[in-house]
């Protein structure tokens, strides 16, 4: 489930990004630009102003008739949109301290410190609850000269304090609650500041933390090399998928069985001499990547209207913690081909 807000003044999704149109097809995806401001991306996402209440009242029936009970030591967080509409967000403690998007999109970008227009993709979840940016870091991760893995900056924040506000660097681009998920629980080293009265967005600090997961960069870049640099012929190939993705006991196995076994090792084979394998076709990388593109665009679903939507979803709401049949083939295929690299 994508959990994007769905705003009540207008009945739009509030999410904004650019270039890709994200799996879910809802807010707004620029095509014509690499990137947004900040300042774009919030007033798309009309995030207004966050406040909070003088205190949080209640309202009860007594035997007595109705009265109103006036909590001091809480308040209520509340968006109040361009137009003035109102969403009430969260119950939190006094001395909870608010931010808003626009405070915390522009740390995003303060870490990153570019000078480029880099946010990719923000939006809203859980009605407005919480918020979610995407920046992509200027230095790209080249693969042997060839192919590239973006990494990302993804900052999230709740306003009800089911979330502090944390940030990650991973190459998952997020557009969603399964998306930010994913990033959260894959990501080795976070930043994370919690919403209180001493709370101080620290700039360094932020780099300093999140430079430790660079390295899960450079770890993935040097197992890429190293796939990059290992030559595997057709024949190697077809023994590589054979022993990936071959059923077990195929020779006693149904004839059903083994017309789906050929038709899938057909389709492989046809990704693995086909133009998205160009520069990388006889590397150990391009096996890796034959067998996760079919995965992503070839992996039977069931039942499903639109099957290219089916994959999509089914590879977004997926973890290394909670792996469905996809996740785990690109799991072993990744492990098998770093065991013929070495």
């Amino acid at each position: 489930m994508h959990n994007l807000e769905k705003r009540e003044n207008d009945g739009q999704y509030s999410y904004v990004g650019v270039r890709t149109a994200a799996w879910h097809r809802l807010g707004n995806t620029y095509f014509d630009r690499d990137g947004i401001t900040v300042e774009q991306a919030c007033d798309d996402l009309q995030v207004g102003e966050v406040i909070g209440s003088e205190g949080v009242y209640g309202t009860v029936i007594t035997p007595l008739g109705v009265a109103t009970v006036l909590d001091t030591s809480k308040k209520m967080t509340i968006r109040v949109r361009p137009d003035g509409t109102t969403v009430p967000l969260g119950i939190v403690g006094k001395n909870y301290q608010i931010m808003s998007e626009r405070e915390a999109f522009a740390f995003a970008a303060n870490i990153i410190d570019s000078g480029e227009v880099n946010l990719i993709s923000a939006g809203l979840l859980d009605g407005g609850r919480r918020a979610f940016c995407t920046l992509r870091l200027p230095t790209e991760v080249k693969i042997g000269g060839h192919d590239q893995v973006d990494m990302n900056v993804v900052v999230a924040f709740g306003h009800d304090g089911s979330l502090a506000l944390t940030g990650v660097a991973t190459p998952i681009r997020v557009v969603c609650q399964n998306t930010l998920s994913m990033a959260l629980k894959q990501a080795t080293v976070a930043y994370k500041l919690r919403h209180t009265a001493n709370a101080r967005l620290d700039v360094v600090e932020a780099r300093r933390m999140l430079q430790l997961t660079y390295s899960y960069a450079d770890e993935w870049t040097q197992a890429a090399e190293q796939m990059i640099s290992t030559g595997l012929t057709e024949l190697e190939f077809e023994r590589f998928i054979d022993d990936l993705m071959a059923p077990k006991n195929l020779t006693i196995a149904s004839a059903k069985s083994k017309a789906n076994w050929e038709t899938r090792r057909d389709q492989v084979m046809q990704l693995w001499r086909g133009d998205t394998n160009a520069g990388i076709t006889g590397t150990v990388w391009g096996a890796f990547n034959t067998v996760t593109e079919w995965v992503d665009w070839q992996l039977p679903v069931k039942g499903a209207d639109d099957p290219d939507l089916a994959r999509l979803e089914r590879t977004a709401q997926e973890t290394l913690a909670h792996a469905g049949e996809g996740m785990a083939l690109k799991q072993r295929a990744f492990e098998a081909a770093m065991a013929f690299a070495n």
